[in-house]
């Protein structure tokens, strides 16, 4: 029979103490352990937190705007009522603000600072002493507060001049701008934003970064500048046409300041005035064939009327020729087609020969003549 020995009380004591102190012990090192971790961990996080930028506080967006009630046509020189208040996005928003009327060399404004509360209306006294275009902005700002920005009508004194003074071919496109002038055809800056808007009859429209053809553009005119960028215009009619670009300026608010019609010529495709000028040609061919008397109808398509026939159409086209070269000095109305016919009738008329002759003949010189030259006392 096995038999163990007995342990002294105090044995028991002091291994009792050991195991006690060993199990604090691991517990303290395991807790110490994971708080470094967690300390690493929001340490981390926390950077994270601190690297990313912080949203953007747009304060005009979160308050409101500032409004005002204000003529948008009046008298340069004369002081008028404008009328400031605060419009917050939340109802019962309650406070103030600083608000500062932007008091240029074009207007004035009394007062030009002042505090506004919400549910406040201010008057404020405003002059319009300098104006280039007869527009001027309204401006007026408060922190925290969307931007008061109005346009207003002083007497819009410009005039839009097109660049394009002939007649354009149909078919082709024409670059061109838009010219602001006043009476004289001085250029005039623009004094603010505006909005020009052209529309097309007739005619087609894109600005120079469009790859498409539009009947309506929108071009922004920024202030200062006094010509529109470049465009282009195209017309798809075959025949002679006019073509009409009704042109509008507005304000931001869609207010319409000032509209006017810009009408363009347009020539009738190239081969179109040639085809003409040799029916023309052509026409008084049949009237020489059918001149002619003749016992049947064989007699109208022999070879020489044939021949007649061609030598009319070649006088049609060196008709178009000399026209179009201005050899002769013969001014045709280009955007018509009438004309043609006529001018090719005629030279078939007077003969291709007694043309070409009358144009390589020179008249000789009093000189070689041998007159003598008076001269008249």
């Amino acid at each position: 029979m096995l038999r163990i020995p007995s342990i002294p009380s105090k044995t028991w004591a002091s291994i009792l103490f050991v195991l006690t102190f060993c199990l604090i012990a691991s517990i303290l090192m395991i807790d110490a352990a994971g708080m470094k971790r967690y300390k690493r961990r929001r340490h981390v996080n926390s950077s994270a937190k601190a690297k990313e930028p912080a949203p953007a506080r747009d304060d005009g967006e979160n308050l409101g705007s500032l409004a005002a009630d204000l003529s948008i046509r009046v008298e340069k020189d004369k002081p008028f009522d404008i009328d400031v208040w605060l419009e917050p996005k939340e109802k019962g928003l309650q406070g103030t603000a600083q608000v500062f009327m932007e008091q240029t060399v074009a207007v004035s404004y009394e007062p030009r600072g002042f505090t506004l509360a919400a549910g406040e209306t201010k008057t404020v006294k405003a002059n319009v002493q300098k104006t280039f275009s007869g527009v001027v902005h309204i401006l007026g700002r408060a922190p925290g507060w969307e931007d008061l920005d109005r346009v207003i009508d002083t007497g819009f004194n410009v005039k839009l001049r097109s660049s394009i003074t002939e007649a354009i071919e149909s078919g082709v496109t024409k670059s061109f701008n838009l010219n602001l002038v006043d009476t004289q055809g001085n250029p005039v800056p623009l004094d603010a934003d505006l909005t020009l808007t052209l529309q097309g009859s007739n005619i087609k429209l894109k600005t120079a970064a469009d790859t498409a053809w539009h009947d309506q553009i929108e071009i922004p005119l920024k202030e200062g500048v006094s010509s529109t960028p470049a465009l282009n215009i195209q017309s798809d009619s075959f025949t002679a046409d006019k073509a009409l670009i009704s042109a509008q300026v507005e304000s931001g608010e869609d207010f319409v300041i000032h509209n006017s019609d810009l009408w363009i010529d347009v020539k009738p495709r190239w081969f179109l005035p040639l085809l003409m000028a040799m029916l023309g040609g052509v026409l008084h061919s049949f009237y020489k064939v059918i001149k002619q008397p003749g016992n049947s109808w064989r007699d109208y398509i022999s070879g020489k009327s044939l021949l007649a026939i061609i030598v009319g159409v070649m006088s049609g086209g060196l008709a178009y020729l000399l026209a179009n070269w201005d050899v002769l000095g013969i001014k045709v109305d280009t955007t018509t087609l009438q004309g043609f016919v006529i001018l090719g009738f005629l030279f078939a008329y007077v003969g291709v020969d007694v043309i070409l002759d009358n144009l390589t003949a020179r008249k000789p010189k009093p000189e070689e003549a041998g007159d003598p030259v008076t001269v008249a006392p």
